[in-house]
């Protein structure tokens, strides 16, 4: 499961099982890794769904006619921010990881789009590639926020961010996996990110929260994750990711 829900529904049940009724540990192993420099070596070229190279077609993406592509999962990993991206010295990115879509129902349909969404493309959205890791501010001994970063077709991402939006108002509580969790999501104030974005937090009956910031850069959905619900990613940090995605398209 990737970081992102890991910070917001917790991974423990009870019984030693994770929110999908899998056994495992909520720690990701990725989060003890030091600063990373820019993978070097092309991995899987994508979450299991089929997809393009990377060369995908070109399309004006952010309204002044810069062309976007589709990227696969090592150039996501490229794209990932490393340490040196980052405004501030001490940062700690641990190495991003390929991620498969989690493709969890929920109880009420019209808010599929949010799970979605959280889980890298899943049910009605599949994405192209998704992968993840956490980042570790100065001075804290364990991560403190996570980058899920998905790639979509044309018109996806678009589509799954505008379903999400609309969703949005009537989804403050949902069910979702085996054994069920329950979903708490309460909107916040658009940060006007990328070409467009949401925020809103999340919370689960097991105790655990996140604040997610979700930004559509052309054809990939940066999504940032807080384990501290009342605490944004730093903006600077969320504009060197979402930056480096769309260079990322750009190239």
């Amino acid at each position: 499961m990737a970081p992102l829900l890991l910070f917001a529904v917790g991974c423990s049940d009870g019984s030693g099982n994770n929110a999908d009724g899998k056994s495992g540990s909520p720690t990701n192993s990725a989060t003890t890794g030091s600063s990373t420099s820019a993978p070097g070596s092309p991995q899987a070229s994508g979450s299991g769904a089929p997809g393009p190279s990377g060369s995908g077609t070109s399309r004006p993406s952010d309204g002044k006619g810069s062309p976007a592509k589709t990227l696969n999962a090592a150039q996501l990993k490229a794209a990932f921010v490393v340490a040196a991206d980052l405004p501030s010295t001490g940062w700690r990115v641990a190495a991003p990881e390929v991620e498969k879509p989690d493709v969890s129902t929920v109880d009420k349909p019209a808010c599929q789009s949010i799970m979605d969404l959280m889980g890298g493309g899943g049910v009605t959205h599949s994405s192209v590639a998704h992968i993840s890791g956490e980042l570790t501010p100065p001075g804290a001994t364990e991560s403190q926020y996570a980058f899920s970063l998905a790639s979509y077709q044309p018109g996806v991402a678009e589509k799954l961010l505008k379903d999400a939006k609309a969703a949005l108002p009537s989804c403050g509580t949902f069910r979702y996996g085996t054994p069920s969790l329950t979903y708490h999501v309460t909107p916040l104030p658009n940060p006007n990110t990328g070409d467009e974005s949401i925020a809103f937090k999340v919370s689960s009956d097991i105790g655990l929260s996140a604040r997610m910031t979700t930004t559509r850069a052309g054809y990939v959905i940066v999504q940032g994750a807080s384990q501290n619900a009342d605490q944004e990613i730093p903006p600077a940090v969320l504009k060197a990711q979402t930056d480096k995605v769309t260079a990322a398209q750009r190239g």
